[in-house]
């Protein structure tokens, strides 16, 4: 996940929000900021599914939750296209 961040940063590969191309800073404005708190997410379930606890599957299904409200929320405020949404 951060890693695709720094190859955006660096221009290498294509940006794309929801299967549309979008331009490179518009990535990085709107998608890079729930990529990193979704990768910092996935390390905080990778060490609870390794040391058993149970509130890492919670940690999964939150980032479902996540993903759709941030959407949402980026849509209500036409700050995305909707198909993009």
């Amino acid at each position: 996940m951060f890693l695709s961040i720094l190859l955006a940063i660096y221009g290498i590969g294509p940006t794309i929000m929801g299967g549309e191309r979008v331009p490179r800073g518009e990535w990085l404005h709107f998608a890079a900021p729930l990529v990193a708190v979704i990768g910092a997410m996935m390390a905080l379930i990778a060490y609870g599914f390794g040391a058993r606890r149970p509130w890492s599957r919670h940690l999964v299904i939150t980032i479902f939750i996540l993903i759709i409200i941030y959407a949402s929320i980026l849509g209500a405020l036409n700050l995305i296209h909707h198909a993009i949404m």
